[in-house]
């Protein structure tokens, strides 16, 4: 199975390459950056996931890890939109979302390491 995943150095992704990869699949990485390719390592921008020339492969999985550190609540939810349209735009069977966010508030400014969040 061909797996885009996208924050794949975040602490909770650390191993999943390795063990998908022993499993068999095929995995592109996604990390943010500039606009660049080097094998299967991918960057661009997040709020362009669909504008990325990169990211044409067809991708039965995407694994996403991607919580956007020091941005408000908005911005982490545009990203969240651009990722499910990116999966709809490129039929995308399997999308694992593995984030933080739902758990901060929606009042929240700022996601930060000391952002409380809801129980």
């Amino acid at each position: 199975m061909l797996i885009l995943l996208l924050g794949h150095r975040s602490f909770a992704a650390r191993g999943l390459v390795d063990c998908l990869a022993a499993a068999g699949h095929q995995l592109v990485c996604f990390s943010r950056g500039p606009l660049a390719c080097d094998g299967n390592l991918v960057t661009g921008p997040v709020e362009s996931l669909c504008a990325n020339p990169h990211l044409r492969q067809p991708f039965e999985a995407v694994v996403n890890y991607i919580l956007l550190k020091d941005a408000d609540v908005a911005t982490n939810v545009a990203f969240v939109t651009e990722l499910l349209a990116f999966c709809c735009e490129q039929r995308v069977k399997y999308l694992v979302h593995i984030s933080s966010l739902s758990s901060y508030p929606a009042t929240l400014n700022l996601i930060t390491e000391k952002s409380p969040v809801e129980h």
